[in-house]
């Protein structure tokens, strides 16, 4: 019986994160310095994790007596996107600011095989797409098929930050980094964010090899951030190709989605939304998602019972509600969250 606990601190800071990864009641310890935030897990059939989100935060007191609830908006790990309330749009706005020159319709992606896959987005840029019932992302659609990122549309450029078998370690390294050379040459103003399946090889195990993702993906959202552009963070599938790899995804999602709330930025839950899709939304190799034979950007009925379909789906409703965010300062409806004492809003 494998038991994983992460204790992640509420806070934007820089912190130790620790890992205690218990084997048949023998522990082991491992720890980095890094930033980092509470995280509830998710997990499916083959794994447990226990994750600590509480907040040592003060409570500040109202006129009747009765504690405030403060801190950031807590991000549950049942739903696909992190909400997007009052609080988060405030933080996306700030995070604009320091980038005022950044274009308003145009994202940039960051990550590796999936992320350079033409089935990712491309299908966007042309007419080989079908919203079926999701005709309301036709406005967010025609924004950013109008951008310019240096000659190409947002969704069919091949980014200078994405590159197959790569880990976010890559990203960051050099001068200029992956990272910085595609932020210099299309200036955006959004960025997916989607890294962890191949940094989970760059230790003994996937376990020792997640604090040096933490800090790397805490560097490369730092870079992002400083330059005016907004994460959006993608957690990652399920890993029918690897048992081993496969016990470790609810750990590397809770602490991207830590990461995620500690900053108020969005988490858009992939393995989520992909896991009750036929074979989890994968392809024949275990690892990477496929897609409907009519194309990636049919998203009927039928068109999003397959992976890439899906994934695209969200990332465009990810689009809408950002965009709706800090274009319009309208977070989507019903994403406000009733307080909880002692965890903030």
């Amino acid at each position: 019986m494998r038991r994983l606990a992460l204790v992640l601190p509420l806070c934007g800071c820089t912190v130790g994160v620790g890992l205690r990864v218990e084997f048949d009641g023998s522990t082991s310890d491992v720890s980095s310095s890094s930033a980092s935030s509470p995280e509830a897990s998710s997990s499916d059939s083959t794994s447990s994790s226990v994750v600590d989100d509480s907040s040592s935060g003060d409570d500040e007191s109202s006129s009747t007596g009765d504690p405030v609830p403060s801190g950031p908006t807590r991000y549950p790990s049942d739903v696909v996107h992190s909400p997007i309330t009052a609080q988060v749009t405030e933080r996306m706005l700030a995070v604009r600011e320091a980038g005022p020159a950044q274009a308003d319709d145009v994202f940039m992606k960051a990550g590796a095989s999936s992320d350079v896959a033409t089935a990712n987005l491309h299908c966007f840029a042309d007419d080989a797409f079908e919203l079926g019932e999701h005709r309301a992302l036709a406005g967010v659609l025609d924004v950013f098929r109008a951008g310019d990122a240096a000659g190409a549309s947002p969704f069919d450029r091949t980014s200078l930050a994405t590159q197959s078998g790569r880990s976010a370690g890559w990203a960051i390294d050099g001068e200029p980094s992956p990272l910085v050379a595609e932020l210099d040459a299309i200036a955006p103003s959004l960025a997916f964010v989607h890294f962890g399946t191949n940094d989970m090889e760059l230790g003994v195990d996937p376990g020792t090899a997640l604090p040096g993702f933490h800090l790397a993906m805490s560097t490369l959202l730092d870079t992002l951030e400083q330059a005016g552009t907004v994460p959006i963070v993608l957690g990652l599938t399920k890993r029918a190709d690897d048992p081993d790899a496969d016990r470790w995804i609810p750990a590397y999602n809770a602490v991207l989605r830590g990461m995620a709330q500690a900053r108020q930025v969005p988490f858009v839950d992939v393995w989520l939304a992909a896991f009750p899709l036929p074979n989890h939304g994968l392809g024949d190799d275990g690892l990477h998602l496929e897609s409907y034979a009519q194309g990636a950007c049919v998203l009927d009925d039928e068109g999003v019972q397959h992976g890439y379909n899906m994934r695209n789906l969200i990332q465009l409703e990810a689009l809408a509600r950002v965009d709706a965010a800090l274009v319009e300062g309208l977070p989507p409806g019903g994403d406000e969250l009733p307080p909880v004492p002692g965890l903030g809003d």
